[in-house]
């Protein structure tokens, strides 16, 4: 069988299903393929992959889409610290007693560009990850079928009706899901805590130490 953890028995001693050696290549990671041989039942561990190799099936197009995502997803998490910036800009404008209306205006329209940033970055870079990654998968699905037609007939009468497709269908859905929304969270969260301690260091270096002491502690506790 294909799915972790599950089981079937194939007529040839050792033999493994095709989408366990396309996941155990680099592209989804299988914790527990069983099969019987003479000896009786083992499991079959495949390696964890690293993150570079779950993109081993993109294409060249699908690279440079997956690299200028990146790079929308690193702006966005970068001007998210910066709506910061705007609100204490218009607070500081409220507080003036001198000239309020143009430093006002000014604040409003710096966090209109703040945000038109942050939606067109976000949106592109998302679009553009999600984009890839659906390519990707497309791609694993094809190698997987050149990988299960290369298998023997005794392989297709061991296995379950509807076994393999689904087998397909959910892991490869895993792999888009993992390369496609939640790799666009991760660029922009880690951009996101990076500015936002540029940010603080910035406008208050002090402050910043003292805030970060106490989530190191908070953290430990």
């Amino acid at each position: 069988a294909c799915t972790a953890g599950s089981r079937a028995s194939f007529s040839r001693p050792g033999a493994v299903s095709p989408l366990a050696s396309v996941m155990s290549s680099g592209a989804i990671d299988v914790k527990d393929v069983k099969v019987k041989d003479a000896a009786g039942e083992k499991a079959l561990n495949a390696p964890m992959v690293t993150l570079l190799e779950l993109f081993r099936f993109y294409g060249p197009e699908e690279r440079a889409m997956l690299a200028v995502g990146v790079l929308f997803c690193m702006i966005g998490g970068v001007a998210f610290p910066c709506i910061n910036i705007a609100f204490g800009e218009l607070l500081d404008s409220t507080a003036s007693m001198s000239n309020i209306e143009e430093t006002t205006k000014n604040a409003v329209m710096f966090m209109i560009g703040v945000a038109l940033v942050l939606g067109v970055s976000l949106a592109a870079g998302f679009g553009l990850v999600g984009w890839a990654a659906a390519r990707g998968a497309s791609n694993v699905r094809r190698e997987y079928l050149k990988s299960m037609m290369a298998q023997d007939v005794a392989f297709f009468d061991a296995a379950k009706a509807g076994e393999l497709s689904a087998a397909t269908s959910e892991k490869v859905q895993i792999l888009q899901n993992g390369t496609a929304k939640k790799m666009g969270e991760l660029v922009q969260s880690t951009f996101t805590g990076v500015g936002g301690l540029a940010v603080g260091f910035y406008f208050s270096w002090e402050l910043s130490l003292v805030i970060m002491a106490g989530g190191a502690l908070l953290a430990g506790g």
